[in-house]
């Protein structure tokens, strides 16, 4: 028996010295003997990266739920920092404006991909049958004002960018000021979203034509480029409904126009030298309650932003 198990042992022997010399020749070819045997189990070899090597970030790296979960105005700067690293990143807003042929090929392009967001989140919602999101498009196309500005409002803040085209509703309600009492429903309604969900509250809104057009930035991120300066654009034109509302005859629906521009400069910073020169210019009215709630909103104003100094 001792016999037998020596001779195994010599057995054994020979076959490890067999495979470390076959391991050896499989070397000094190029082929490493790691790989090899790797590739007779069926799996890939793990590749380390060299030292200093260059990897290349995404925008895709970004998931939907990751932005899903940030307001629409932080989405831009997470997509900008997943598309480049430290070292190619440029500022996400120009000082000088790209050239009018650049833009307005970018602009088309952008507007397609806001479409194509749109497309996709519709798409979704029927697969997923969200029942009540239906009934609230439903209601917001052809329900009483008040259901429907109800139903609008709550459909934007579910999702600012698919529903980007309610929106433009919105904005056609407060220019008719049919019998002011609409009209002034849709300004309560435009100065509500603006405040909760639409206007970022430490930065202005950013023009499409002073963003880094020529960096090759994907079509998410354009597509939130071109919703901010449509949303830039929409409120500015608030603003200028505001300031021919002010000027109605009747002084109820005036100092109503009063409180929505202190709330509004109050909290945001967008437009603010418009909508406080709008507020100074009530002070004379020449009915004394709409120049003292003017007086009251600039007073309150000053106690909110101490720092501010009125000229």
């Amino acid at each position: 028996r001792e016999r037998e198990r020596e001779r195994e042992r010599e057995r054994r022997d020979q076959r490890m010295g067999e495979k470390k010399n076959h391991a050896r020749k499989k070397r000094e070819d190029g082929s490493p003997a790691k790989a090899s045997s790797l590739k007779k189990k069926g799996g890939k070899g793990k590749q380390k990266n060299p030292k200093n090597a260059k990897v290349e970030t995404t925008e895709e790296t970004v998931t939907e739920e990751e932005l899903a979960g940030a307001p629409w105005y932080s989405r831009a700067q997470m997509l900008w920092n997943a598309a480049f690293n430290d070292e190619e990143r440029q500022p996400m807003v120009m000082p000088k404006p790209v050239t009018p042929s650049v833009v307005q090929a970018k602009r088309g392009e952008a507007e397609r991909a806001l479409e194509e967001v749109v497309q996709q989140q519709r798409e979704k919602k029927k697969k997923g049958k969200r029942d009540n999101s239906m009934w609230l498009e439903t209601i917001s196309k052809g329900g009483v004002t008040s259901d429907k500005m109800a139903a609008i409002t709550l459909l934007i803040q579910d999702d600012p960018i698919s529903n980007h085209n309610l929106l433009d509703s919105l904005m056609s309600m407060a220019r008719r000021k049919v019998a002011r009492g609409p009209g002034l429903i849709a300004f309560h309604t435009l100065k509500d979203l603006f405040l909760s969900v639409l206007l970022p509250s430490d930065r202005l809104l950013v023009d499409f034509r002073h963003r880094p057009l020529q960096a090759n930035a994907g079509q998410r991120l354009l597509a939130l480029w071109y919703y901010e300066d449509r949303l830039k654009s929409h409120f500015s034109e608030f603003v200028d409904l505001l300031r021919e509302a002010s000027k109605d005859g009747i002084s109820h629906f005036r100092i109503s126009v009063l409180q929505i521009v202190s709330e509004l400069v109050e909290s945001k910073p967008e437009q603010e030298r418009a909508l406080i020169s709008l507020l100074v210019n009530k002070v004379g009215d020449v009915d004394k309650k709409v120049g003292g709630k003017a007086v009251y909103c600039l007073t309150k104003l000053l106690e909110h932003h101490p720092n501010m100094k009125l000229a």
